[in-house]
């Protein structure tokens, strides 16, 4: 269930929202914070649908509205066809309002999205959520096709199952029913990292069977990184400060040094359109360029 249909819940849907938990309600569940999950007892409790403020309503109908069409194109460009929109599946306690079902059995999880996330940040926000749906109708994965209304363009990802993920997922959820339904507080709240829904992983090279001394070699090339790092961000402020130095209406100014670096010069240049360029310049090419 999106957020985008919370708003328009019938009477009877509110109401059945307070025994249930949905799609919409996994990233909250998952996150552990117990003052979030009161709020959504609470509101779960009251059976009130959410209340936007002007823009971020129009944003949410926007939103509505273009459902159908992101699913249809992304069929049409990802070559999955859509059987169901719409569709209710249950697992005990748990829900999921499917946008559409692709003839695979797969949910179809569409967005639309108006700001300036990329595909991958939105996987990862929405991915709790495909898992949830996962969970109902045991699949293997989600679609998540997302119509991105700053540069009007459509991208989607496969959405894969975390099935370590989604055990941890349903001992929350079993606590966080049983404060909805017997007004049982948990005493604790496990912390859980987000799901991983590609095959995409994240390592330590400490985790790998390397030897001595290519463990020195890479220690010492981490110094140079951070060295250069650190030598790159000094280097910007001395440019700068050579800027500053250059009269107004001067076009170069040179800076030659003394001691070990003698014959050496650093070159402060200004072009036709006023953009100032600070550069070194060695002996040989020093001498040529006079």
């Amino acid at each position: 269930m999106t957020t985008q249909s919370l708003i328009s819940l019938t009477a009877t849907q509110l109401e059945a929202r307070r025994t249930y938990i949905g799609s919409s309600d996994a990233k909250i569940i998952y996150q552990s914070d117990i003052y979030a999950w009161e709020e959504l007892i609470t509101q779960k409790r009251e059976g009130k649908p959410i209340e936007f403020n002007a823009a971020t309503r129009m944003k949410i109908d926007a939103g509505s509205f273009m459902e159908s069409f992101v699913i249809d194109k992304f069929g049409e460009a990802a070559k999955v066809k859509a059987t169901a929109w719409g569709i209710e599946f249950d697992k005990g306690y748990f829900h999921s309002t499917t946008d559409a079902v692709a003839t695979t059995g797969h949910v179809i999880e569409a967005k639309t999205h108006w700001g300036f996330m990329d595909m991958d940040e939105l996987a990862d926000l929405y991915a709790p959520q495909c898992q949830h749906h996962m969970l109902v109708t045991n699949t293997k994965f989600c679609w998540l096709p997302v119509f991105f209304g700053k540069g009007a363009r459509l991208e989607w990802r496969q959405i894969k199952r975390d099935d370590e993920w989604l055990e941890s997922y349903q001992k929350q959820a079993a606590k966080f029913y049983e404060w909805l339904i017997n007004d049982t507080k948990p005493d604790d709240m496990e912390f859980m990292l987000p799901p991983i829904w590609s095959d995409m992983y994240e390592t330590n090279v400490r985790h790998m069977d390397l030897d001595e001394q290519t463990m020195a070699q890479l220690n010492i090339g981490a110094q140079s990184i951070i060295e250069a790092k650190k030598a790159e961000t000094e280097s910007k402020s001395a440019k700068t400060e050579f800027k500053d130095l250059i009269p107004e209406k001067c076009k170069r100014m040179d800076y030659e040094l003394t001691g070990n670096w003698e014959g050496h010069k650093i070159r402060v240049s200004r072009s036709r359109s006023n953009t100032l360029t600070c550069t070194h310049i060695a002996p040989k090419e020093a001498n040529d360029n006079e």
